[in-house]
């Protein structure tokens, strides 16, 4: 026969260990639970640009500025590159340095101006094509151009560049001493034709008169 109260202090301990599983594995879920959390919230996180590191923060192979979807509203990418009309340098990085950038340098002084013609320097200063007094439109007016020049009839050289060289440049040779005949005097006793007519000395009626003949 058994004993009365024996099998009470089995029963508290079945209990015991039931309550003791029952709160172990919800906490066991809950940890896990926790931890799905955490995995979750980790993949929802949003990677942000920090547009002025030099990083691809993102990961999206756009690093700082060059991430318009990120940075085209940030402090650091608002911004504007001038040109510097001067430097020889695509500061802006549209392909047009200095005052070939027409849209950036326009009116900068560094490409308003004029380039002159030297007149008397041998050079195309103005890059027309025409060099110096050749360039009317610049030289006509120069003391370098404004001048006449004066053909010397008898040293051989064409110098008004007439194309007419010394007396045959009768513009201007045709009173020239140089160029006025000559007349040429028969000698009439060294027996010979001077004056180139044929006929020397007392044989030339130039010597008709002359004593010795």
């Amino acid at each position: 026969m058994a004993r009365k109260g024996r099998g009470l202090p089995n029963i508290k301990r079945e209990w015991v260990m039931k309550k003791y599983y029952t709160l172990l594995f919800s906490a066991l879920f809950a940890f896990s639970f926790y931890l799905g959390e955490i995995r979750e919230n980790q993949a929802q996180i949003v990677l942000v640009e920090d547009c002025s590191n030099g990083i691809d923060d993102d990961k999206d192979g756009k690093a700082d500025c060059a991430d318009n979807a990120d940075c085209n509203r940030d402090p650091a990418c608002n911004f504007v590159i001038n040109e510097d009309c001067a430097n020889g340098i695509d500061d802006d990085k549209d392909g047009k340095v200095d005052c070939a950038d027409n849209a950036e340098c326009n009116k900068d002084p560094a490409c308003n101006f004029v380039l002159l013609e030297e007149c008397a320097n041998g050079v195309d200063d103005d890059k027309d094509g025409k060099v110096d007094c050749a360039d009317n439109a610049d030289c006509n007016r120069d003391p370098a151009c404004n001048f006449v020049l004066i053909e010397d009839c008898s040293n051989g050289v064409d110098d008004d560049k007439d194309g007419k060289v010394d007396c045959v440049d009768k513009a201007d040779c045709h009173d020239d001493g140089a160029c006025v005949p000559l007349v040429i005097i028969e000698d009439c006793i060294n027996g010979i034709d001077d004056d180139k007519d044929g006929r020397v000395d007392c044989e030339d009626p130039n010597c008709n008169q002359d004593p010795a003949c």
